[in-house]
Formats: C-alpha cells, sequence, structure tokens
C-alpha cells in the first residue's frame, strides 16, 4: 500500500470513529455531524514543490574564483560510495557577503584550464543559494558523473557525517559536473 493509501485509509478510519464516538455520546436530540471529507495531504513532498525557486537569472554573490594549485585531498565520491585521495586542482571562491570556500576538482577532468570551468560553473551556482545556506560550507568537491549534489556537514573529513543536498543547510560539497 502507497503512503499516500495509507494515509487515505487512516483519515477515512479516524473519520468512522470520530463519527461513531458522536454518535454513542448524543442522545435521539443529539444532531449528527457528518464525518470530515477525507483529502489527502496538501504536498506529496516539500522537495518538489517549485524546482524554480532558484534559477540561472537569480543574482549570485559569486565574485572571484583563484588558482591555488594542486594538492592531496580526500574527498567523498559518490561513484564509488566512498573516500578517495586525489591530487586535486584547487581553487579559492569568494563570494561578496564576505563567505569563501575552497573548490577542489577532480584531476580526471584532465587540466587546469578544464577544472576552472567546472570550478567557475559551480560556485556561481552555489552564489545563488541565500548567505544562511552558505555560511559553513567550506569545501566543494566536484567529479565527473552523473551523480546528485551531496553536501558534507563539517568538519570536512572522512570521519565527519554527511548528508544529501535537499534544500540546503548543509556544507561542503560534492558535485558530479
Amino acid at each position: 500500500m502507497g503512503q499516500n493509501q495509507g494515509m487515505k485509509r487512516a483519515v477515512e478510519l479516524s473519520a468512522v470513529l470520530f463519527s461513531l464516538l458522536l454518535w454513542s455520546c448524543g442522545g435521539e436530540d443529539a444532531p449528527t455531524v457528518p464525518p470530515p471529507a477525507v483529502t489527502l495531504p496538501p504536498f506529496g513532498g516539500t522537495i518538489f514543490i517549485d524546482p524554480n525557486i532558484i534559477t540561472s537569472s537569480d543574482p549570485t554573490t559569486f565574485q572571484d574564483l583563484s588558482f591555488a594549485g594542486q594538492g592531496s585531498r580526500t574527498m567523498f565520491d559518490r561513484r564509488v560510495d566512498g573516500w578517495i585521495t586525489v591530487d586535486a586542482y584547487l581553487f579559492n571562491a569568494s563570494f561578496d557577503d564576505g563567505l569563501a570556500a575552497e573548490i577542489q576538482v577532480n584531476p580526471e577532468f584532465g587540466g587546469p584550464g578544464v577544472a576552472l570551468v567546472e570550478a567557475e560553473k559551480y560556485a556561481e551556482v552555489i552564489g545563488r543559494l541565500p548567505t544562511a545556506l552558505r555560511k559553513d560550507v567550506e569545501t566543494v568537491w566536484i567529479h565527473k558523473g552523473t551523480q546528485p549534489f551531496w553536501w558534507e556537514q563539517q568538519p570536512t573529513h572522512p570521519h565527519g557525517p554527511s548528508r544529501p543536498l535537499h534544500g540546503g543547510r548543509h556544507t561542503g560539497g560534492d558535485v558530479c559536473a
């Protein structure tokens, strides 16, 4: 039984029990109350309320990206569902609200020029999020592939808890480009 069917069944049962309770408490002169109408919850999943809350036409706080070389970084890679250590291309991103993040690009992209294009693309998108949702973002990981976004809750290391990005307030990041 699906979640919506289960919810509908629970509402129907509650309506029947409520009606029986009212009927058993009243005498012949007791007013009759029709059972409440059975309706489903207003949303099937709040993540899908509006896919256009943040769009490419929205302003971004992204300000600057500087190449910081290559360095060994341990990054979570959803494609292997585990931690990998790579000699990542490193970029320092700054935003006009005073926040900053290190963007780590997997070297599988082939070179610093291609890595720069990916880092700029995601820095601009991340800059469209409200400051409150970015205030703890310190690290963004970019890999090739089609896995969804993944943010790491600070501290950013292999033993820190992590959660998928589904609305903000998760920090760090794993992006498959």
